[in-house]
């Protein structure tokens, strides 16, 4: 069962106080116990560092860190990185939740294919007081992860975990312009191993008006363009036909529609995308 690899579980924090004490208390309360809890906190000017202070206070799995200066997620998730002793790296949010089973059955899997270097799961979407709105049903083996990700994200963010021994020793994490770091991170990962996700819903993600992808649904769109772009520039990418094409009608989309109809259409892509496979 792996009860003794350690996981690393990483939370970039920024003003996040609302939604912290959820996210925190889902990590302390799951199955699996050998597990250290790395915060790092950018800079937060509400009571985040307080909070996440206490929890360090009492409980030793729990390592708080803090940026001198405001450096934004990607530069903040680098330096959590830097700190983490296991030998897997499990990721989340500071508004998201755990199922308490989710980093027992990643792990578990992870320990029976140790070719995959990124494992995630479905998740379930909430909204701000923690009522299920929606769920993201994402493809389980690496080929179909790896076509999905020229137009989508083939591993959701918040259930990702990482097998930090297929990673070599002086590999550069995440980008630390922009937001998608996620995407740009998945892409360098995909030449170190095998992609998979599981058919469980082991993450709840939240939806509110603070989520940095959905405030700028063009900007970001654009950004995903370039990160993608330069996966087939440096980092060997192919994409499938289908994928190109997929992404040609999306970037038609997102010019003609306005800015406050596009996460509608993306959610009716997400429910019907499973037309195209």
């Amino acid at each position: 069962m792996g009860k003794n690899n350690l996981i690393s579980v990483v939370i970039p924090v920024y003003n996040a106080e609302k939604y912290l004490v959820a996210s925190i208390d889902s990590v302390l309360s799951q199955s699996y116990k050998n597990f250290e809890l790395i915060i790092v906190d950018d800079c937060s000017y509400d009571q985040t560092y307080l909070i996440a202070q206490k929890y360090q206070n009492n409980d030793s799995r729990v390592k708080l860190f803090r940026n001198k200066k405001h450096l934004g997620i990607g530069a903040t998730l680098n330096y959590a990185i830097s700190k983490t002793k296991g030998q897997y790296i499990a990721r989340m949010d500071a508004d998201d939740v755990m199922d308490n089973k989710r980093l027992e059955k990643q792990v578990n899997f992870l320990e029976k294919n140790n070719n995959v270097v990124c494992l995630g799961s479905y998740m379930k979407e909430i909204d701000e007081d923690g009522k299920i709105i929606g769920k993201r049903i994402i493809p389980l083996t690496h080929k179909k992860i790896y076509e999905k990700m020229f137009y989508a994200m083939g591993i959701q963010s918040p259930t990702l975990m990482i097998n930090k021994n297929l990673v070599p020793k002086n590999f550069s994490w995440c980008k630390t312009d922009g937001i998608l770091d996620d995407l740009d991170l998945l892409f360098k990962l995909i030449n170190f191993g095998k992609f998979a996700n599981l058919d469980e819903y082991l993450m709840f993600y939240r939806i509110h008006e603070n989520n940095l992808s959905l405030k700028n649904i063009k900007k970001t769109f654009k950004e995903a363009l370039t990160v993608r772009k330069n996966a087939v520039k440096k980092h060997n990418y192919k994409p499938t036909i289908k994928s190109k094409i997929i992404m040609c009608i999306q970037t038609i989309v997102v010019k003609l529609f306005p800015e406050k109809f596009l996460y509608d259409l993306y959610k009716l892509f997400s429910k019907y995308e499973k037309l195209l496979k």
